[in-house]
C-alpha cells in the first residue's frame, strides 16, 4: 500500500477505491468523493429555532414529556393549520445537483384516549429555490408523512415524517438557498392522528462529496 501511494502521489494525485467509487485526493491536497464513496449528513433546523410570529403560528405545548420545565411548539392536529417559516442554505461539502431529503422529527403528546388504531402524521413543506444570483420563481409543495403508529403506545416516542422521492438538486450549487414554509393541516385528510404534536426538528438529509469547495464560491466539477 505504502508504494502504490507514493507511486500515485509523485502522479500528482491518489485514489482509493475501485475505478468507480473512490476517494480522491488531488495534487493540491483537496479531498473529493467520487461514485457511490459519498456519505450523507442532516441540515438541521432546530424546533425552536424557526419563525413563530405572524399568521397562524403553533402554540407552546406547556411541558414536554409531562415535564413543565420543557417546552417545545406544538402542531395542532384538530382544528388550526399551523406554520413556521425559516430559510436553508446549501453546504459547500454538498454533492451540488444530488437529491435532498427534507423531514421532521415530532414526538406525539396524547394517547388519544387510549386509541390502538393506526395514525399518521403528514407535514407539508412549501419551498422555493435558486442558486445565488438566481430568481426565486413559483413555489412547490412537498408532503412529508410518518409511518403508521398506535397513539396508545406512541405517546412521547421520537418518530419521523419523510418523503422517500425528495427533492431533485439538478441544476443547484452550493449556497443556493431555500426559504421554506412548513404547516401541518388538520384537514388534510391523510393525517389521521387528531392530537397535537411537538415539533422537535426540521432536517434535511444532504449528500457530501468533499470536505468542502475548493473556492470560496466555486466547487471543482
Amino acid at each position: 500500500m505504502n508504494g502504490l501511494w507514493g507511486m500515485n502521489a509523485r502522479m500528482g494525485a491518489a485514489r482509493i477505491g475501485d475505478p468507480s467509487n473512490y476517494v480522491l485526493v488531488s495534487a493540491d491536497g483537496s479531498v473529493s468523493l467520487v461514485g457511490e464513496a459519498t456519505v450523507w449528513d442532516d441540515y438541521m433546523i432546530p424546533g425552536t429555532a424557526v419563525k413563530t410570529t405572524g399568521n397562524s403560528p403553533p402554540g407552546l405545548l406547556g411541558g414536554f414529556a409531562g415535564n413543565a420545565a420543557l417546552d417545545l411548539y406544538a402542531f395542532d392536529g384538530v382544528n388550526t393549520l399551523e406554520q413556521v417559516f425559516f430559510t436553508v442554505q446549501m453546504p459547500h461539502a454538498w454533492k451540488q445537483g444530488s437529491t435532498i431529503k427534507p423531514h421532521v422529527h415530532f414526538s406525539p403528546t396524547h394517547t388519544n384516549g387510549g386509541d390502538t388504531n393506526e395514525r399518521v402524521v403528514r407535514f407539508s413543506l412549501e419551498y422555493t429555490w435558486t442558486n445565488i444570483n438566481g430568481t426565486f420563481g413559483a413555489s412547490a409543495t412537498l408532503q412529508l408523512d410518518s409511518d403508521p403508529f398506535v397513539p396508545n403506545t406512541s405517546q412521547w416516542q421520537h418518530l419521523l415524517c419523510k418523503n422517500a422521492t425528495g427533492i431533485d438538486g439538478t441544476g443547484k450549487t452550493l449556497s443556493s438557498m431555500l426559504v421554506c414554509r412548513l404547516y401541518r393541516d388538520p384537514a388534510d385528510a391523510a393525517d389521521t392522528y387528531p392530537q397535537d404534536v411537538a415539533f422537535l426538528q426540521f432536517d434535511i438529509h444532504y449528500e457530501i462529496d468533499s470536505l468542502g469547495s475548493e473556492q470560496e464560491y466555486l466547487k471543482r466539477p
